[in-house]
């Protein structure tokens, strides 16, 4: 049986790329997103945009538990939270 890590390695392919481009596209400040209480949040599909992949890997990280939305909704709906995902995919790098 395989481990969890490689069940991390595999679906988080290229994570460091995907860090890298979210870092570069929120310097460049690329998105728009709103501002709460200092956080930026953004939605599943600028998270794609920004990491450079699909709507259905940000889901997917979801499910795995790679990535979670903020408890700060805006008209009922859950945000990321930029850093807060740039830390817990950070967090990926070390499972072995």
């Amino acid at each position: 049986s395989r481990g969890l890590g490689d069940v991390y390695k595999r679906q988080v392919k290229d994570v460091d790329k995907a860090i890298e481009k979210i870092r570069f596209s929120h310097a460049t400040r690329k998105y728009k997103y709103p501002v709460f209480e200092g956080r930026e949040l953004i939605d599943q599909k600028t998270l794609a945009k920004m990491a450079g992949v699909s709507r259905q890997t940000v889901a997917r990280w979801e499910e795995l538990g790679f990535i979670s939305r903020s408890d700060i909704g805006l008209s009922g709906s859950k945000y990321f939270v930029i850093k807060e995902v740039v830390s817990q995919l950070e967090r990926l790098k070390d499972v072995k």
